[in-house]
């Protein structure tokens, strides 16, 4: 019963009434998109801000990056970007938009000083919000961290933060359209792991999971199972961006 696979959907949109129309165009799915097995799948859709929808998508074997297509069939005018943690896969709809394959801001889960990661990547912890590390400029996402080397740099850099404990990181993109979305996951070994080569870091694809999100499409007969459970909720924190843009 292994193989499952959860992709992450963003759609983002010129108007609201655009992103009302991914969604009801996301409920369609349930009757008109071709699932590779329409006995296992589950999708469910919702509002991370008013122009911007996150789906995630449950298959057996694969990512279901055609749904992006299928949602441009009835709104041509979204961008979407898409990440799989299971399969290491990123997909990104070229063009002009705040959505990007990028993050910059870091939550502290376990394991790091976050004075010592502000430090470190020249970055600004958030005060009110202890576990959220703001950067001047966005890192780019890639589905391996050597595929890009802003990004190796970045994680070299928080390697020496690291303290006793495994360290645990969610990433996300703060823009002024959207707001906190968070991305992607980092965890990282404790001193003594050597990174790179054959050290101990990894980057998934599925920080998503802890955005908050209330679903309005909640479809398909494995959306109920304990294969589409979710991580626990990182709720945003209010204090403001503390950089201009």
């Amino acid at each position: 019963m292994g193989d499952w696979c959860t992709t992450h959907h963003w759609f983002e949109c010129p108007t609201a009434s655009d992103a009302r129309q991914v969604l009801a165009r996301l409920r369609a799915a349930a009757t008109s998109y071709r699932w590779p097995d329409r006995e296992r799948w589950g999708l469910r859709a919702g509002l991370v801000a008013p122009r911007l929808v996150q789906a995630e998508s449950l298959v057996k074997y694969g990512a279901s990056f055609a749904l992006a297509a299928f949602v441009r069939e009835r709104v041509p005018a979204a961008r979407s970007l898409q990440l799989c943690a299971g399969y290491r896969q990123l997909a990104v709809d070229p063009g002009p938009g705040a959505l990007q394959p990028a993050w910059n801001y870091l939550v502290v889960r376990t394991g790091v000083d976050r004075h010592r990661l502000a430090e470190a990547t020249g970055g600004r912890a958030l005060d009110g919000a202890p576990e959220f590390v703001c950067l001047p400029d966005p890192v780019p996402l890639a589905a391996e961290i050597t595929a890009d080397a802003r990004l190796a740099a970045v994680v070299a850099a928080i390697q020496p933060c690291v303290g006793r404990e495994r360290a645990r990181l969610v990433l996300g993109l703060w823009t002024t359209a959207h707001g906190w979305l968070h991305l992607a996951r980092l965890e990282l070994g404790p001193s003594g792991a050597h990174w790179p080569p054959g050290g101990d870091a990894e980057l998934g694809l599925d920080g998503g999971g802890h955005n908050a999100c209330p679903f309005s499409v909640e479809i398909g007969p494995m959306i109920r199972s304990t294969y589409s459970e979710r991580p626990p909720t990182l709720a945003p924190p209010r204090a403001p961006w503390p950089f201009s843009m």
